[in-house]
């Protein structure tokens, strides 16, 4: 079975995630700042922000900030991209 036909039958296969730093911040819903590493490909992903608001949990991926057109606001851009749509719909952010 390939990745396509096991995602169609919602088998997800297990991958090895390894935390690399992981730093206390505690403000409204920022809980975490954190680096790890999907050990099966060798990705590491840095800035990401663990947030918590009551018991739900979620991540949040690095985005570069730069000045919008009119320079009255900051605007975040994703700097990761998801390869399909199930992983966009899966991931947040991307």
């Amino acid at each position: 079975m390939n990745n396509q036909s096991e995602r169609a039958a919602g088998i997800r296969p297990n991958l090895t995630v390894r935390i690399n730093t992981a730093k206390s911040f505690l403000k409204s819903t920022l809980f975490n700042f954190m680096d790890f590493t999907i050990v099966d490909c060798g990705l590491t992903v840095r800035s990401v922000t663990l947030h918590q608001k009551v018991r739900e949990r979620w991540l949040s991926l690095p985005a570069r900030e730069y000045a919008a057109a009119d320079e009255r606001k900051l605007v975040a851009e994703a700097i990761l991209k998801a390869f399909d749509d199930f992983t966009a719909q899966n991931v947040g952010g991307l």
